[in-house]
């Protein structure tokens, strides 16, 4: 669960972003994506696996990939709003199976290190 400190955190890089709620700027989006955030991390999760990007400029606030490896299949969302991401194991494209996160047991190996 939350603590109210982590909501206020969740609100600040919203507002921060999109500069006001009541007249949000969409455009930081296009901003984001020539900076490349996520540059490094990314090289290294090519190094452990296929990654397929996914991500629909006109409608998505996050990175979208697809890693895959061994047949196995992971969705991988990485935000644009602030330092947030989380990953889910698929069965198959748009088949969420189960949202991985510190307490998922078992993960497996490459789980693990990712």
């Amino acid at each position: 669960m939350l603590s109210l400190d982590d909501v206020c955190s969740i609100l600040s890089h919203i507002t921060t972003t999109y500069r006001s709620l009541e007249n949000p700027y969409f455009f930081f989006v296009n901003e984001i994506v020539a900076n490349q955030p996520y540059k490094a991390l990314l090289s290294h999760i090519q190094e452990i696996f296929d990654v397929e990007e996914d991500t629909d400029l006109n409608v998505d606030v996050s990175f979208q990939y697809v890693l895959s490896r061994d047949q196995k299949l992971w969705s991988l969302q990485l935000s644009m709003l602030g330092p947030y991401a989380a990953i889910w194991r698929v069965v198959g494209y748009g088949e969420v199976l189960e949202v991985i996160d510190p307490s998922t047991q078992p993960l497996s190996a490459v789980e693990v290190e990712l």
